[in-house]
């Protein structure tokens, strides 16, 4: 199946322009250092330009303790400000707004989780939509 976009170019992955969700599970140990979720492909001459759009997440913690959701790049950035207090194996979700997401990555950065306990799993669930390009 195709779609036509609003500039009347085939898209499998856009729908009236409106870029395609995709949802991503993950489960990766960490502690002090971030933890890739979701790579920007900057080494890919189509996706200069492109963006990660978060619409919604759930996180979850092996151990009791605090995560942050980050862009990652030269230097780190908290996109979502610490989730301090969270429960072990309690999950925390957060959702968005319909078009305007929860929050947009710098461009060309990567979505990475973080804990501040050594060793503790952070796991769960993004849905997110690249924008840009």
């Amino acid at each position: 199946m195709s779609y036509m976009s609003v500039d009347g170019v085939r898209s499998s992955d856009q729908h009236a322009g409106i870029p395609a969700r995709v949802s991503v599970a993950f489960d990766h140990a960490t502690g002090a250092t971030e933890t890739r979720i979701v790579a920007h492909s900057s080494r890919d001459a189509a996706s200069k330009g492109q963006a990660i759009k978060v619409h919604s997440y759930m996180i979850s913690l092996s151990q009791a303790g605090k995560a942050n959701l980050c862009a990652s790049g030269g230097s780190t950035t908290s996109m979502t400000g610490e989730i301090s207090n969270v429960t072990a194996a309690l999950p925390f979700a957060q959702n968005g707004f319909e078009q305007h997401g929860l929050f947009t990555l710098p461009v060309g950065q990567d979505l990475t989780c973080s804990s501040n306990v050594n060793g503790t799993t952070v796991g769960g669930n993004v849905v997110y939509s690249i924008l840009g390009g």
